[in-house]
């Protein structure tokens, strides 16, 4: 068996009751010239076991071992590319690639080696002069100012009692992106394990981390919405979905601020430029959400806002997969990404040593979120592919942080 290989196996103490009598069987296989395990037919219970341990418990030689974690050499067997994720759908640097076809020798226990034709990797066919994949970036806007303002004064205590309140300070300006930056990341991620892979390891965004930049606290009450209990707080049509009538309709005269404007406002906020709807529009499943901060509930938007981060992710790279002649057009908190990107290459970004520390608003922050966002580089418009290219040796030449 090959060190590769061998590394990844691990002796398994004794374990008692269902979980030791899960354990499976596995063979010895062939394949592109090195030794695997490849698992035997196994029951639908197993099968579950097997995709979601992370060690997983398996017999082969008369040994009893365990997988750690799920490895990639298993990915282009034809027996578990239902258990586990295949490469040519999650791992972007493997763009377009055909899903290699498997064949199994009747006469062995060994797998041929798949034929597989070479295709480059950055195929950017569909990108046009002015590329702008990521649609729902959520960008500065007078008539939310204003009504920000107004409501600010009557509900910053309750924010800031929730945690919540220098997030929605970071939207009050907006945000910017820089495309080119953002799709080259792409083709880093790795959806199986929701990291970036670089020369130095595996880097990702963490709880941690949206602390740092949003003040939103990582743990709190998890989430569950009911929506029939809701369905009725606000008077919510779909022809007052867009953001600008939605703002005119709620935003109301007076400096007085009630029950409905209060969870108009987060639902607007949530939508918009939290997690950046794909429709463009105020989102109704938002409402739940609004009405529980509005009474107070302190729930973990941290946890929410991450694993809508990587499902955008995911989401993303898997355009990257099957995109078509049209434009690819991306939408999520990506602007929670920027910032990120920003914390972690700023050396590398065009906008480095720029930002005055003395300056009242970044010496005064508590937040990190409002001193990166003078980080994101203004290069919309440049040359798409040539800042892209720019970006992806960034990426790939990044040994250590």
């Amino acid at each position: 068996m090959s060190s590769s290989t061998s590394s990844q196996l691990k002796k398994v103490s004794k374990k008692k009751g269902k979980t030791a009598g899960a354990t499976m069987e596995s063979k010895i296989i062939t394949l592109q010239g090195q030794s695997a395990l490849a698992p035997q037919m196994i029951s639908k219970e197993k099968e579950m076991l097997y995709a979601s341990q992370v060690h997983i418990p398996t017999h082969v030689a008369g040994k009893r071992l365990a997988l750690n974690g799920p490895l990639t050499v298993f990915e282009i067997l034809k027996d578990t590319r239902t258990i586990f994720p295949v490469c040519y759908s999650f791992k972007p640097l493997f763009n377009k690639m055909d899903a290699p076809k498997v064949v199994e020798s009747p006469s062995s226990n060994t797998i041929e080696t798949p034929t597989v034709p070479p295709k480059d990797p950055f195929v950017l066919d569909y990108v046009k002069s002015n590329f702008k994949p990521f649609r729902s970036c959520p960008t500065s806007d007078i008539a939310y100012q204003n009504w920000f303002t107004k409501v600010e004064a009557k509900k910053s205590q309750q924010w800031e009692e929730l945690g919540i309140y220098n997030l929605i300070k970071l939207s009050k300006p907006g945000f910017t992106y820089s495309h080119p930056l953002l799709f080259a990341s792409l083709y880093f991620w790795d959806s199986t394990y929701n990291t970036f892979h670089l020369p130095g390891g595996m880097i990702t965004p963490t709880f941690f981390d949206i602390a740092a930049i949003t003040g939103l606290s990582p743990v709190g009450e998890t989430y569950i919405p009911d929506n029939e209990e809701h369905s009725s707080i606000i008077d919510f049509e779909v022809k007052l979905a867009s953001f600008s009538k939605f703002i005119s309709h709620y935003h109301a005269e007076g400096d007085n601020v009630s029950d409905v404007e209060h969870i108009a406002f987060l639902t607007l906020w949530l939508s918009r430029y939290v997690f950046c709807s794909r429709s463009l529009q105020v989102a109704s499943r938002f409402i739940p959400l609004a009405r529980d901060l509005h009474e107070n509930r302190k729930v973990c938007l941290s946890e929410l806002l991450l694993v809508d981060l990587y499902e955008s992710l995911r989401s993303a790279v898997s355009s990257l997969k099957s995109h078509t002649s049209k434009n690819i057009l991306l939408a999520g908190p990506f602007w929670l990404l920027q910032l990120w990107l920003n914390a972690m290459f700023e050396p590398s970004l065009s906008t480095a040593n720029t930002i005055d520390e003395q300056d009242s608003e970044i010496s005064d922050r508590i937040v990190e979120g409002t001193r990166l966002r003078r980080l994101t580089p203004n290069d919309d418009k440049d040359d798409f592919k040539v800042q892209f290219s720019k970006y992806i040796m960034i990426f790939s030449k990044r040994h250590k942080f």
